[in-house]
């Protein structure tokens, strides 16, 4: 029988997504469980054993049509070995992931960093097929990105390709969860922008927004509605982000950039005012006819790369 199949695990800090893919792309079922971290990673291998036996059931799908499962998480992980070593948001670590479930599930097992498979995604089915070099950000509680290179990802020597949020690119200097002063995380993820957004209220600074109240979806409404404060706040995130593509055009010289994760999702069109101070601030040569863009595969963006782990014939082929 044919196996045509992949089963693509997107792990959150709060909510896991499990999807079955189709060749393709294709998202043909999906489910939600919540993540219950704090339980550990065994225990997470018994909620994900129930959800996957829900999606094969659905689609009528035996596990010999199954080619593998692909997990995504947001970890600093050994790729070869499918071990974490840290997984901040998690709480996670030196967890072997890949020989635990290939332990509990017939099928081989790839994992990898959740930021690198939504570029993978992207790069496989979505609005980065056929650029490469790519460069796909995913900003949400912090700034990942994914680089594809020929259809395959890049990871580098230590598996630390693609950071770019961690570059000290903000004058704030404030400190970020990796130790380290001034990365862009700390001004243009959603909790950087909350951040930003409470040291001008503390400040003085005339807004709608209120500090008991505040999220980053009020953020982007109020900067819409011409708030002042929100708008200063975008300005602020939009400018490190595009400071920091500028500086990764020159090594990277990416022909796509885009824009992924939950804060791309609200941020309208955010996407061009990085555009253009990533013109005006990159060297002509490097930036030139390089589109900024918002990612095409949204929340679904880590199931369906985790997926192409094994469905995708350049990836899979390494």
């Amino acid at each position: 029988m044919e196996k045509r199949y992949a089963i693509g695990v997107d792990v959150g800090g709060s909510f896991t997504k499990v999807g079955l893919v189709e060749p393709g792309g294709r998202l043909m079922a999906q489910r939600v469980l919540p993540t219950e971290k704090e339980k550990g990673f065994q225990h997470f291998i018994r909620l994900l054993e129930d959800v996957v036996e829900q999606l094969l059931h659905e689609a009528r799908l035996s596990e010999q049509q199954i080619k593998g499962l692909g997990i995504g998480l947001p970890a600093f992980l050994d790729r070869e070995k499918g071990w974490i070593h840290q997984a901040i948001n998690l709480g996670w670590q030196n967890v072997a992931v890949k020989e635990d479930l290939e332990r509990r599930f017939p099928w081989p097992v790839r994992a990898d960093n959740d930021a690198n498979l939504a570029a993978l995604a992207e790069s496989w089915s979505g609005r980065g097929r056929g650029k490469s070099p790519l460069l796909c950000l995913t900003i949400g509680t912090g700034v990942g990105g994914g680089v594809v290179i020929d259809g395959r990802l890049f990871h580098g020597f230590s598996n630390m390709a693609g950071e770019i949020g961690h570059l000290p690119v903000s004058q704030r200097m404030w400190r970020c969860h990796c130790g380290k002063e001034g990365c862009l995380e700390t001004v243009s993820s959603a909790t950087g922008m909350l951040r930003l957004a409470r040291a001008g209220l503390q400040a003085g600074f005339s807004s709608s927004l209120r500090e008991e109240r505040l999220t980053i979806q009020e953020i982007f409404r109020a900067a819409a509605q011409g708030d002042p404060l929100a708008r200063s706040v975008l300005e602020e995130a939009g400018e490190a982000l595009a400071e920091a593509l500028a500086i990764v055009s020159l090594v990277l010289n990416p022909e796509r950039i885009l824009l992924g994760g939950g804060v791309s999702q609200l941020a309208g069109d955010w996407h061009l005012r990085i555009h253009q101070v990533f013109q005006a601030k990159g060297l002509p040569r490097a930036v030139a006819g390089v589109e900024v863009l918002p990612a095409f595969w949204g929340n679904d963006a880590g199931m369906i790369g985790a997926a192409a782990l094994f469905l995708n014939e350049e990836e899979a082929a390494g």
